[in-house]
Formats: C-alpha cells, structure tokens, sequence
C-alpha cells in the first residue's frame, strides 16, 4: 500500500522527494516495531504557500481509509498551515457575525442615531480594507502570516470606533462648556 501513494506522490507536480518505510536503510525510522504501520515522507517545493497549496490537494487525493482498509492520515508543516488557515478563517467569520451586530447596537445607544452609529462602523471598515490592501501588496514580495487578518480587523474596527467616541465626548463637553444644548452629532 505505500509503494502505490509514494509511486502516486512520486507523479505528483511539485514533490522533491519521497521516502517510504520500503527504501533500502529506511525501515527502522519509518515503521513501527511490529511492521503494521509505516511512514511515507514527501517533501514539497517551492515557497510556504506554494507548499501549503500542494499539501491541499495532497490530503484531498491521499487521507481517509483505503478499500484495503488503510488509513491514510497526513502530517507535516505543510498539511498544518493549510489547517491553521482554514480555521482562523472560519473563527474569524464567526466573530465578526457575532461582534458587528452587538456593536452597532451598543453605537446605536451610545450615539443616539443610525447616521452616527453607522460611521465608525464604515470608517472601520475602510481602514480594514485598506490594510488588507497593503497586507496583499507586501504578500506579493513576501510571506505573510495568515494571522495578520485578526489583529488587521480587531485594530481598525476598534480604533475607529475609539476616535469617534472620542470626537463625540469633546464635541458634547464644548457644547456643554458653552451651555448649548446638546444634540446628537
């Protein structure tokens, strides 16, 4: 069974090598004592997110039980990036469905109208943009971490959202200071 993936990886665009536990000087590192499981090691090429594309597919196409009854499960740092982005993605969908409605309900209550409630929201959202913009720029030269979208997202909601509170509360003590009455900005 791990001549046929190691010969399906072998075919494989983008695999350097591979091992199996059958390679001459390779059973002892890559099968267990009793010979009923063993290891195939694959190394991939090219830059981290080509790695973690190939590993992709490789997991579609390999993991699972066999019609033999193998298990084929998959590891490495590869197959672990594309998990890791996966997740962060579905976390921070999650969060945000959750975080933007409670939000704008407690803007709503603080700035006493949709208009002002609104605004931090969509300037948040442009700097989020934004910033997600420059991240792609500089991914074009260089690796980025798929962990960069939460703090890119947690900072420019919040800060937005900081600096109009802040512009509320002084336009509110001037009006006060001036003994205006106080309305809603």
């Amino acid at each position: 069974m791990g001549e046929e993936i190691a010969a399906d990886l072998r075919e494989h665009d983008g695999i350097e090598s591979v091992h199996t536990y059958s390679d001459p000087g390779m059973a002892d590192p890559l099968s267990s004592d009793d010979g009923r499981t063993g290891m195939v090691v694959a190394h991939i090429e090219g830059s981290e997110a080509e790695q973690t594309e190939i590993s992709t597919e490789l997991v579609e196409d390999l993991t699972g039980e066999r019609s033999d009854g193998t298990e084929v499960p998959v590891g490495g740092s590869a197959p672990m990036i594309a998990s890791n982005s996966q997740q962060v993605m579905k976390d921070l969908g999650l969060a945000e469905g959750i975080a933007v409605p409670i939000t704008l309900v407690l803007l709503l209550v603080v700035f006493g109208s949709v208009v002002s409630a609104v605004l931090p929201l969509a300037v948040g959202a442009f700097a989020v943009f934004g910033a997600f913009f420059s991240t792609w720029i500089i991914a074009q030269l260089t690796d980025v971490s798929i962990f960069s979208i939460n703090p890119i997202t947690a900072l420019g909601l919040g800060l937005a959202i900081d600096y109009f509170l802040l512009i509320v509360s002084r336009f509110r003590e001037e009006l006060g200071r001036r003994g205006l009455e106080r309305s809603s900005p």
